[in-house]
Parts: C-alpha cells; structure tokens; sequence
C-alpha cells in the first residue's frame, strides 16, 4: 500500500443465482417475448423442486401444445438459460 492512497476494502456478498438472474433476464428479454419469458419463468420454478423437465411436462404445467413447448424449450437453451440432454424424444432439460 501506498501512504499517500487511502484504500478501502469491501466485501460483497451474492446471494446464489442472483448474477445469473439478471444475465438470464438480459439475454432472455434480446430474445424473447413477454409471453415466452413468463413461460421460462413458469418452467424455472418446476425446476427448482424437479431435475429435469422434457417437453410433454412442459406443454402440460403451461397448457400449450407439445410442439410449442418444444419450440420453448429449445429457444431457452438457445439464449443458455438451460441445458439438454438426449434426442428427440428423449430429450430432457435441465437448469444451466
């Protein structure tokens, strides 16, 4: 340390999943429709009691079609707000 520096030293303190929070809203708001990131939202909370989802569970908990589950699902992985695993029907998703 310098003497003619003052310094000050702080301790910040990050309460889990705040920083990916706010970089998941960012990317997500770029990409995606109102609509599409309150269905992510909805998907988020499954996943934090459940592992994985797959799309089937996903149209079912939004009451949508499979398919645009699907097309959901792929377009959060696309913005890497999840992760997959598998193919095609097989494919689950996971929080990143």
């Amino acid at each position: 340390m310098d003497d003619d520096r003052t310094y000050l030293n702080t301790i910040i303190h990050i309460r889990d999943g705040f920083d990916k929070n706010e970089i998941m809203s960012k990317s997500m708001s770029e990409s995606m429709s109102e609509l599409e990131i309150a269905r992510i939202q909805v998907i988020l909370q499954y996943l934090t009691v459940h592992d994985t989802i797959n799309s089937a569970k996903a149209a079912e908990l939004l009451d949508v079609e499979k398919k645009t589950a699907s097309r959901l699902l792929s377009k959060a992985e696309k913005v890497e707000v999840l992760i997959s695993k598998g193919k095609t029907k097989d494919k689950v998703y996971m929080k990143k």
